[in-house]
């Protein structure tokens, strides 16, 4: 078994190979890449090949853009058979997990823990502080290597799925509330949002500090180009109560190319559940409106119960539950 580092542009085709292949559970098929989901995420990586000889300038003067696609590829007799990828989270010390994937007929022999193991000792060389992943709460195997490993769970999401045949009715503001339009540069008003409700297990591993929410100038600047070559558009929105205090914010990723899923979130202060049932009505709404015929994912944090029940009273059905593990690494 052999693990080297990721080599962009040049690993980008094998990349596409093994998530798409890697990501499929035979026993647990709603664990899988959904068939929609493929489009996306052929269109992503196959416009950053396209616009590689603008990205390796961008990636020579911008750390954080050479920290957004790190990962290790495994091989057994030259064949790759699992990979990883990770990034950093703004200009903090944190670093994400977002891809870990074996091939099924490899698994169970090793090869996801030898990758966590390379993209550990890579990471405490590059002196960060926190790696965050993401594992399905039944992948008990997965779960056990990485609290093996070190990991420990701090929190869940709950992952839903509106169907593309579904309808949701644009729901009406109630009166004194606001709802406008957010810029991608506004980074203050979720950093604002965050420090008044992240919980107290969250704080260790997710902390409301600047840096994790402050982005150069250049990521917003390049947003509209970078999610058009990968076939898709986005939309945020801010709610205010009528004394003027922003209570959620919420964002819109969705297809205009054929094909591919649509994906939202919502941040709410727990203190106004009541508003759940419109942000939730309204961020699916306005997907539909704008992606039509598409299924949308949404995924909540478990400690905002007041969406879930809401998007599940509008249609939207639980998929599964993942839960986020965490380690300090110094």
């Amino acid at each position: 078994m052999n693990i080297r580092p990721l080599v962009l542009p040049n690993d980008l085709d094998i990349m596409e190979s093994l998530i798409l292949k890697g990501f499929e559970y035979p026993d647990h098929p709603e664990w899988s890449i959904q068939a929609d989901e493929i489009a996306g995420r052929v269109d992503r990586l196959r416009g950053m090949k396209r616009s590689w000889p603008l990205m390796r300038i961008l990636r020579f003067f911008s750390p954080v853009l050479r920290d957004s696609m790190r990962g290790f590829i495994a091989e057994e007799d030259g064949k790759p058979v699992g990979l990883n990828n990770y990034a950093r989270h703004g200009k903090e010390p944190e670093w994400f997990l977002f891809n870990a994937a074996v091939l099924p007929e490899y698994r169970r022999q090793g090869i996801g823990r030898q990758l966590l193991a390379a993209v550990q000792d890579d990471l405490r060389l590059r002196k960060a502080h926190t790696l965050i992943l993401n594992i399905i709460d039944k992948n008990v195997p997965s779960l056990n290597l990485c609290q093996s490993m070190g990991f420990e769970v701090y929190t869940s999401s709950v992952i839903l799925d509106l169907e593309a045949d579904a309808v949701v009715a644009e729901p009406t503001l109630p009166s004194g509330w606001t709802l406008e339009p957010r810029s991608r540069f506004d980074w203050r008003t979720q950093f604002e949002l965050a420090k008044r409700i992240t919980p107290d297990n969250v704080l260790r591993y997710e902390p409301p500090v600047e840096k994790r929410f402050r982005m150069p100038i250049i990521r917003p600047l390049l947003g509209p180009f970078f999610e058009k070559i990968g076939g898709s558009a986005s939309a945020r929105f801010t709610l205010r109560a009528p004394n003027g205090e922003f209570v959620a914010v919420s964002g819109c990723w969705y297809r205009v190319n054929p094909g591919g899923a649509n994906d939202a979130g919502i941040d709410l202060d727990p203190a106004h559940p009541e508003m759940a049932s419109f942000m939730v009505a309204h961020t699916l709404s306005t997907i539909q409106r704008l992606s039509p015929g598409r299924r949308i994912e949404l995924e909540f944090e478990s400690w905002q119960p007041a969406l879930i029940e809401a998007a599940e009273k509008l249609g939207c059905i639980r998929r599964f539950t993942a839960n986020r593990l965490g380690m300090k690494l110094i």
